[in-house]
């Protein structure tokens, strides 16, 4: 976009999809678009069951503007973050899960499991299982692959952070999170 001083206005997104009958990684393009496509990755679809309304305002020149985009809800969010990490095990998702967990809008780690509360239906109770298990498993001490990651980036992000509270916070924050989903979902 350019506004009428002659500057240039960058706004990046990323479109992903989640179907199964294209390969993971792959791109999928749009009819009549050269330049515009999603990359299909696996879990991104529970956004798709969990996304909110949100208004993004600029000003181009002296006219100001504004765009109503759909972006990820907490539950949805959450969701397929558990969906990456299990399957990429990279220290990023490991990081993200435990920051929105303890960070969210909605309040910390027992409104984050209402969100994904919220999402499950009969067929995917096994699938949210197996997810949380893996959570828990990766955040299960303060020396897990999941705690390791996040005081990592918290304590990169910050130095005067206790580390070792960090972890522990972390820790915790997840098993209280887990230990909500699971209490009304998977008994």
């Amino acid at each position: 976009m350019r506004s009428d001083e002659g500057t240039v206005t960058v706004i990046k997104f990323e479109l992903f999809a989640d179907r199964a009958d294209v390969a993971q990684g792959s791109v999928i393009g749009f009819d009549a678009c050269q330049r515009l496509g999603a990359v299909n990755l696996r879990g991104t679809g529970w956004v798709a069951r969990d996304f909110e309304a949100r208004v993004l305002h600029s000003i181009i020149g002296n006219a100001p503007k504004q765009a109503t985009i759909n972006v990820a809800g907490l539950g949805g969010f959450l969701v397929a973050k558990m969906f990456a990490a299990r399957t990429r095990r990279a220290p990023k998702d490991w990081y993200d899960i435990a920051y929105v967990l303890q960070h969210n809008q909605a309040g910390g780690p027992l409104e984050a499991a209402a969100a994904v509360r919220a999402l499950i239906r009969a067929e995917s109770a096994a699938e949210i299982e197996l997810l949380l298990t893996d959570l828990n498993a990766n955040f299960a001490a303060t020396s897990s692959q999941g705690t390791s990651a996040y005081a990592a980036q918290i304590y990169a992000d910050d130095p005067d952070i206790n580390e070792p509270q960090a972890r522990l916070d972390a820790q915790l924050t997840v098993q209280a999170f887990v230990d909500a989903v699971k209490s009304t979902t998977m008994t």
